[in-house]
């Protein structure tokens, strides 16, 4: 049974590539915890970079984190918005089909005591 047809439907671009991100992301703080480490054993000199590169490389990492939420926050308003005018074009278009049947109702009422079929 292949499955490989139905790993690839399962599996969307879109989170691909949101894991993809999310794993450059993570490379600036294991860059910083490898350089720590590196200065702590003597092979990298103490420098204001080596010093200071956990905290640069996590503060790399809350920023791009943040700018990847915003990101999906307005990719989600947007969507939001969109399927709003989808609905409020969906009403309207309900709406009209309500008047106009509302409107052939009331026209074959009209012929009802006509036909025989009056209301008692």
């Amino acid at each position: 049974m292949d499955r490989d047809p139905q790993v690839l439907r399962l599996l969307r671009v879109k989170d691909l590539q949101q894991c993809q991100e999310f794993a450059h992301v993570l490379l600036f703080i294991i860059a910083g915890v490898l350089v720590t480490t590196l200065k702590n054993t003597g092979i990298l000199p103490n420098n204001f970079f080596t010093i200071w590169a956990f905290q640069i490389g996590f503060t790399l990492q809350i920023i791009l984190f943040s700018l990847g939420l915003t990101d999906k926050l307005n990719t989600l308003k947007n969507r939001l918005a969109e399927m709003n005018l989808s609905l409020e074009d969906k009403v309207k278009e309900r709406t009209s089909e309500l008047t106009e049947a509302l409107a052939r109702v009331k026209t074959l009422s009209g012929f009802l005591p006509f036909i025989g079929c009056g209301t008692r």
